[in-house]
């Protein structure tokens, strides 16, 4: 979900002369975009899912093109909620805290420790809980890429038996959104 404030951010600063992959902050700088376009909508169209509606606009162009869809990046409590009702089954993708940070250090050249205090990172712990399908991220993102080849593969399966018991925390999620 987060391909399009990526590149809104890249094309904007780009445009200033900046690398965003040199910026300390750009995870907090992605977290603002993100954040600011939910605000605009909301105050301007009462309106606060555009990252949803983006989102499901995408799908609808291409969905015949395709026989299913991985939507990558949910972080929020309301994207798992909306997604969830239009049939899709949430898949949390975790990893260790000290991994990840190794891997943004690697990727960025430093781990700006704040960022992770975010609502996009708090709200994951939440899902964490409850989302009754997770996959390890502690290995290689091949190793990722076959549980989800498997989940997809056998996405029936894996709908009708976690259905129920995401099901039942839906509704308490659903007031917290």
């Amino acid at each position: 979900m987060a391909d399009k404030i990526k590149d809104i951010a890249r094309e904007l600063f780009s445009y200033y002369g900046y690398n965003l992959k040199e910026k300390v902050k750009y995870r907090d700088i992605l977290q603002k975009i993100g954040e600011t376009m939910r605000e605009i909508c909301k105050d301007n169209f009462n309106h606060r899912n555009v990252w949803i509606d983006y989102v499901n606009n995408k799908i609808d162009k291409c969905s015949t093109e395709y026989n299913g869809v991985v939507i990558s990046d949910g972080r929020y409590i309301n994207e798992a909620v909306a997604f969830t009702r239009m049939g899709y089954l949430p898949i949390l993708i975790k990893c260790p805290k000290d991994i990840v940070q190794t891997r943004v250090i690697k990727r960025d050249g430093s781990f700006d420790a704040e960022a992770y205090l975010h609502k996009s990172e708090t709200d994951i712990h939440t899902l964490a809980k409850i989302v009754p399908v997770c996959i390890d991220n502690s290995n290689t993102l091949e190793n990722v890429f076959e549980k989800l080849d498997y989940i997809i593969n056998n996405f029936t399966e894996y709908r009708e038996m976690h259905t129920k018991t995401w099901g039942k925390y839906l509704k308490s999620l659903e007031g917290a959104v």
